[in-house]
């Protein structure tokens, strides 16, 4: 079972306080059993996540990479790199989850000019003989978007927007952060 699933969408909003704009994220794929694990390790599979997912030291832009899931999550981040779990694991689980591995993918940071950015992510098993066993299938893939957030404003409903209320659509602003600046009309 691999946390998030195949044939799904994520949406991970890149925090403004990714200094760089990147992001860590930490996938988590669990075995059966222990002894299922153990199996694993002793036939020499490796369980893999194959992307094209913007990974930071990967390969170039758009480019297919496998990436392969260890025993423990990666402890210490560049303070550049704001981790983000999908999905988010509870405090006390994350290492401790039985038979689980983990990978986490450090991403480039979005360029200026680009809000978001997509990716798509499969798993598969690759054995010691090179055969791989693909676990998903064209189509069914999950599918990641990183998508930059402002600050400290929440965008208004769709129906808020077209409501013209100006007390609704105020309402929607919200304070994410311990900063921020603001400003009414064109100036």
């Amino acid at each position: 079972m691999f946390f998030p699933p195949l044939d799904s969408t994520v949406v991970v909003d890149i925090p403004s306080n990714a200094r760089a704009g990147g992001v860590s994220l930490l996938f988590r794929a669990r075995a059966g059993s222990t002894s299922a694990l153990e199996q694993l390790k002793r036939d020499g599979v490796k369980v893999q996540a194959w992307t094209n997912a913007p990974v930071l030291n990967g390969p170039a832009e758009g480019v297919w990479g496998a990436y392969s899931f260890e025993e423990a999550p990666v402890a210490k981040l560049d303070d550049s790199i704001v981790p983000f779990s999908l999905p988010p694991p509870t405090e006390d689980n994350v290492v401790d989850e039985p038979y689980t591995s983990f990978l986490t993918l450090r991403l480039k940071a979005l360029p200026q000019s680009q809000s978001e950015k997509e990716f798509q992510v499969t798993y598969r098993l690759l054995y010691p003989n090179g055969e791989i066993k693909w676990l998903g299938y064209p189509g069914r893939d999950l599918r990641c978007v990183l998508k930059k957030t402002d600050p400290w404003l929440a965008p208004p409903a769709p129906a808020d927007q077209q409501s013209r209320d100006a007390y609704r659509i105020f309402s929607s602003i919200t304070m994410k952060e311990l900063w921020g600046c603001w400003a009414v009309g064109p100036r």
